[in-house]
């Protein structure tokens, strides 16, 4: 799913097949959630990612999407006659000084990115926005999006942790995406990947998908035997 944001302040979500998750170093994946302005901008500063760790990729994002606030917010100063650096330089009224700081903290980037992976040792979860870099690996697992809310749920739902197996924890992602699908803004297209420190950051295939689907949708339905099961458990005793 794909946010577009006009001038006139309207944003529209469309469902497109632009990918959202990249493999950018054979080692690690980059997800970003948000308007495409946005995550454009930011991902224009990387440069070449190839030669980063994931902490380096991290903490290249976190610049770079706090430049790219700067940007944002020194647009809007302008239009009402100065920047960051006058602000910094110049004495203001207080009525003028608490419009502008006013101005310049309600502006933020309207998503934020994941990156996870692997480096020689140990893996790496972090999310990053125009604020903050969080390091999500103590939890075992992160999300972002609209509905993140919804996809962290489904996730703790399972008690999922570091010690969950591989195996497991591709079905309980996938099974978190698919239910985050409630949600207006996710999109129905699913890309998974996995890394290893052995074998280094990987995509799963479609053939993969299709049977992870077949397996969502056999645990989701409800058994004829179970509902006849709760039905009796309800029933009112007989006096």
């Amino acid at each position: 799913m794909m946010t577009v944001k006009f001038a006139d302040g309207r944003q529209v979500q469309v469902d497109t097949d632009r990918e959202k998750i990249s493999k950018v170093n054979g080692r690690a994946f980059l997800m970003y959630s948000g308007e495409t302005p946005d995550s454009d901008s930011v991902l224009s500063r990387m440069g070449d990612m190839a030669p980063m760790s994931v902490t380096e990729i991290a903490q290249g994002l976190g610049t770079a999407c706090e430049k790219h606030r700067h940007d944002l917010v020194n647009k809007r100063l302008r239009r009402l006659g100065t920047s960051l650096r006058r602000m910094g330089a110049a004495a203001l009224s207080q009525g003028a000084l608490g419009q502008l700081a006013l101005e310049s903290r309600i502006i933020r980037l309207s998503g934020c990115f994941l990156v996870g992976g692997v480096d020689s040792t140990k893996a790496h979860i972090f999310v990053v926005d125009d604020f903050a870099i969080e390091n999500k690996w103590p939890e075992g697992f992160a999300a972002i999006g609209s509905a993140q809310a919804i996809a962290f749920s489904a996730l703790a739902a399972h008690e999922v942790d570091k010690s969950v197996p591989l195996a497991r924890a591709i079905y309980f992602a996938y099974e978190a995406k698919r239910i985050a699908e409630t949600d207006y803004g996710v999109g129905r297209k699913t890309q998974l990947g996995f890394a290893t420190i052995d074998g280094g950051a990987e995509f799963i295939l479609e053939p993969a998908i299709e049977a992870l689907e077949a397996i969502y949708q056999r645990r989701k339905s409800f058994a004829e035997s179970d509902e006849a099961a709760i039905a009796r458990l309800i029933q009112p005793s007989q006096p």
